[in-house]
This record gives C-alpha cells, structure tokens and sequence, in this order.
C-alpha cells in the first residue's frame, strides 16, 4: 500500500454539493523561460539524463543515437550466433565491442 493516496479528491466547480477526483500531480520545476522547463520536464522521461550544458535538441539527438547503435548491436549478436565459421565470428565479434564502446561513451 503506498504512504500517500493515488488519487485526491475536490469540490466541483461545476457542482459544490459534487467532489471530483483526480491524479496527483508534481509540483512544476523551477525555470525561467519554457525552453528549460519543457527541458526539465522531458529529462525525467528520457532513458538516460542529460549531459551538463547539454541542449534538449542534443539530448534527443543523443538518444537517438543510442538507439541506431543498440538495433546496429542486437543485429549484430544475431549475426554472431547464424555463423558457422571461427575466422568470420571473431570479425562480427570485434564489431560488436567496437559498437558496445560507442553505446557505453554516449551513456556514460
């Protein structure tokens, strides 16, 4: 059971003898122009946090990045395991980490 309610209730605008429910809600970060709310406010939806002085368009240019690099990754271990010959699977393998180190620059 969670410590706070899920949900509140309030008086209808519409009908004060009525009470409404609805979500609870956070409260808005603090910011001095839209640009840096909606920036803040979409950070904390995105897989991975933004990098300090990093723009939202960056950011989302970033995310998708990681996930080009990922399917290019995925793609790769699925190439990995359909081949037979050792010579071939140690070249897919050493694209493999190469694509990993990417990934793991972009997160880190």
């Amino acid at each position: 059971m969670p410590d706070r309610p899920l949900c509140y209730r309030i008086v209808s605008q519409a009908n004060a003898a009525s009470l409404v429910s609805g979500p609870l809600r956070s409260p808005l970060p603090v910011a001095l122009d839209l640009a840096s709310l909606y920036g803040q406010r979409l950070g904390r939806l995105m897989p991975y946090r933004p990098r300090q002085g990093e723009s939202l368009k960056d950011h989302a240019e970033r995310l998708d990045r990681i996930g080009s690099l990922q399917r290019e990754h995925a793609k790769l271990e699925a190439r990995l395991n359909r081949e037979k010959q050792f010579n071939r699977k140690v070249e897919i393998n050493a694209e493999g980490r190469a694509v990993q180190t990417q990934i793991d620059e972009l997160t880190a």
